[in-house]
């Protein structure tokens, strides 16, 4: 997600076509509803996943 949503905070900030952007933004916000914690968590490690 982090390379198809605009968020100058990221560290990888994104220039997605404004539809992709808008997609995005969307499912962030879904997932934000699903599960709070692990979207916190993601938003807080400036929207970059670890994995291991």
């Amino acid at each position: 997600m982090s390379l198809r949503a605009h968020d100058e905070s990221t560290a990888f900030v994104s220039k997605a076509q404004h539809e992709i952007e808008m997609y995005a933004e969307q499912a962030e916000a879904g997932f934000a509803e699903v599960i709070p914690a692990t979207s916190a968590s993601y938003a807080a490690n400036a929207r970059v996943v670890l994995w291991g």
